[in-house]
């Protein structure tokens, strides 16, 4: 945090809206519009953790990064 300003980037992930269902065909696990506000609501009205700073957090939790898998090797 610089001169008092927090930037954050947020994806709700799937979330389940008419402009979505034609482009998945497996919806059972969107969230709805209204379980998506809530992370957004809580992130631009709520304090910010400071241990959260700089982490990848879904739904109020660190969730650890983790290194992509190596791609396989091909002959």
């Amino acid at each position: 945090m610089r001169d008092g300003q927090l930037i954050v980037a947020l994806c709700p992930g799937l979330v389940d809206t008419r402009a979505s269902r034609p482009w998945f065909t497996d919806m059972s696990q969107a969230q709805s519009p209204g379980q998506a506000a809530i992370d957004v609501v809580k992130l631009a009205t709520g304090p910010i953790e400071p241990q959260m700073y700089g982490e990848l957090v879904q739904h109020g939790r660190i969730i650890p990064w983790a290194e992509p898998a190596p791609a396989a090797q091909t002959a």
